[in-house]
């Protein structure tokens, strides 16, 4: 989880800096790193929706609504769940060599 702070701060300030910004891939990317990593007994998934929410709203100017029915919410979990077991087979890759499975929840 450290590491998952360290690399969102260096990617916060590169976007305050450099002032361009994929907000849905970035929201993505860090919900998507949360909710696979389950720090919370309760909660996750709500939680993952408000990181993904606030930098959707800080750096994109819109929100995500997010299992509003059913099928939404069964989509949303399969891409999660895919994405997480695929992280696994990774694990032992370098950085530049993991696909960027966040991205499945951006689209």
């Amino acid at each position: 989880m450290e590491s998952m702070f360290h690399e969102l701060k260096r990617d916060l300030k590169e976007v305050t800096t450099n002032g361009t910004i994929d907000s849905i891939a970035l929201a993505s990317k860090y919900a998507h790193i949360f909710v696979n990593i389950h720090p919370f007994m309760d909660g996750n998934g709500r939680m993952c929706r408000l990181i993904l929410n606030s930098m959707l709203l800080k750096f994109g100017a819109f929100i995500a609504c997010i299992g509003v029915d059913e099928d939404d919410r069964s989509i949303y979990e399969d891409v999660a769940v895919n994405g997480g077991a695929l992280e696994d087979l990774y694990e032992d890759a370098e950085e530049e060599e993991k696909p960027e499975l966040y991205k499945g929840l951006g689209t």
